[in-house]
This record gives structure tokens, C-alpha cells and sequence, in this order.
């Protein structure tokens, strides 16, 4: 196990729980609108975030960093996430026009939203096969604020560390707020709204990706049905439970 430096992101689908609780009849359709909303936000990463792991309808990045370079790499964290909310947009944007149905997983598309919590500290990276398992108190954190009070459907919450590590939204002044993190404390955070200044082109039709887009769920099916493929676990990030085994570590 390798403790080190990190930038943690964690990008979240809002309303996915209840979206996909209430699309029985529809579940294909549904997972696969998942996994089109998900790949959009992770096409829109680039060095130096690296993907850890999809947990339900969520994606965990982080980004080694040093001292030294831990600013420069906050920084550019920041603007990619400032850019996931742009690549969402325009993915759901075309999804919707791209409906093959009527159905719950396709009609409701358009209500879905993003959220973001961007935090560093130290990480621990343990080597699980061939992957990196990230653990460690500022992961939990980064976790633990999914739950909180800010008023806003899509934003970017950031510790008040990291804010000061990245400088900030150039030009933009954030909220502040204190979130009770449960076994961490409190904890200072910012948060912004996304900069809509780059709006997504306006979709029209595209056959070929409602061609992709049937062949997706159709395979969804297909491994179904063959066993391959067990039926994926939508949840709220902030409803599960990471539990800290080194209180001593913990600061507020």
C-alpha cells in the first residue's frame, strides 16, 4: 500500500435512485441511459484524473499529486469538472431527442442532473489485481458530502482546502457552508453553480445514435438473459456507509 497526495472527484447522477426505482418495465432502457450519461462525463476527463470506479450512478477520479504539484493538478481538476456538466448537458440533450419510446427509461431522461464534491488530501492506493483500490479519511470526506445542504440540483461542491489549493472559480465568488459530516465533523466547503457560459449545441435527430443506442439495450438484454450480466445497484452516495477504523486520524 502506497499513501500519497491526491485530488478526489466524484461526479453524481441526481435523481438516478428514484429514476430507476420507478422504471421496472423499462430497466433496459434505463441502464442504458446510465451508462451513456455515465461515459459522457468520463469522456470529458483527461490526464491528470483517473477513473477508480463507477459506484452505481456515480463515478470516482482522482489524480496523485505532490507539494509541489498538488496546485497546478487542483487547478485542472476543476476545469475538467467545470466541463462534465457541459458534456452531460449535450449527451441528455441528445438523448432525449434520440428516444426510441415512450417509456419511463427513455421520457424522463431530461430530468436528470450532475453533481460534483472535489476534495484532496492524502489517499492510500492498494493494488487489488490489476486494480487500484483507493481508500483513506479524505476519500470518506469526499464521500460523506454527497450529503448536504447546498440548494441547487447541478453544482460543484469543493472543500474549502481544495478551494484554496485550486484558487477557485476564475472570477466567480462561491458560497460557502459548513457541512456535519458524520465520524468526520465539520467541514468548510464552496460551492459554485456550473459556468453556463458554453452552452451545448442544439441536438437534432440522429439515427445513428438511436441505432447504438438500440443495440445497447439490446445487449443489456441479451447478457441478461444469458446469465452474463447481474442487474446493476442504483443508489444515493450519500446513503451508503463508509466506516472509519482510525478515529485518531481524524480532524474536523
Amino acid at each position: 500500500m502506497a499513501t500519497k497526495q491526491a485530488v478526489i472527484v466524484l461526479a453524481d447522477i441526481g435523481g438516478y435512485t428514484r429514476f430507476m426505482n420507478r422504471q421496472k418495465q423499462s430497466l433496459a432502457h434505463a441502464e442504458a441511459a446510465m451508462s451513456e450519461l455515465l461515459s459522457s462525463v468520463i469522456d470529458a476527463s483527461a490526464h491528470p484524473l483517473i477513473l477508480n470506479k463507477l459506484e452505481g450512478d456515480a463515478a470516482l477520479f482522482y489524480a496523485p499529486a505532490t507539494e509541489h504539484t498538488l496546485p497546478a493538478v487542483a487547478k485542472s481538476a476543476l476545469n475538467q469538472v467545470n466541463g462534465f456538466f457541459q458534456a452531460f448537458a449535450q449527451r441528455k440533450q441528445e438523448m432525449v431527442k434520440d428516444a426510441v419510446c415512450e417509456c419511463g427509461g427513455c421520457s424522463q431522461i431530461g430530468d436528470l442532473t450532475i453533481k460534483t464534491v472535489l476534495h484532496c488530501g492524502e489517499v492510500t492506493l492498494r493494488k487489488v489485481r490489476k486494480f487500484e483500490e483507493l481508500s483513506g479519511v479524505s476519500v470518506i470526506t469526499a464521500h460523506r458530502l454527497m450529503k448536504n445542504k447546498v440548494p441547487i440540483a447541478e453544482y460543484m461542491l469543493l472543500t474549502d482546502e481544495f478551494n484554496r489549493t485550486s484558487g477557485g472559480m476564475p472570477g466567480r465568488a462561491g458560497t460557502p457552508l459548513v457541512e456535519e459530516c458524520d465520524g468526520v465533523g465539520a467541514v468548510k466547503v464552496v460551492y459554485y453553480a456550473p459556468d453556463r457560459s458554453v452552452q451545448p449545441t442544439i441536438a437534432t435527430v440522429n439515427r445513428w445514435r438511436q441505432v447504438k443506442l438500440i443495440a445497447r439495450v439490446l445487449t443489456f438484454l441479451g447478457m441478461r438473459r444469458l446469465g452474463l450480466l447481474k442487474q446493476r445497484k442504483y443508489h444515493s452516495l450519500a446513503s451508503l456507509d463508509f466506516p472509519i477504523r482510525e478515529k485518531a486520524a481524524i480532524k474536523p
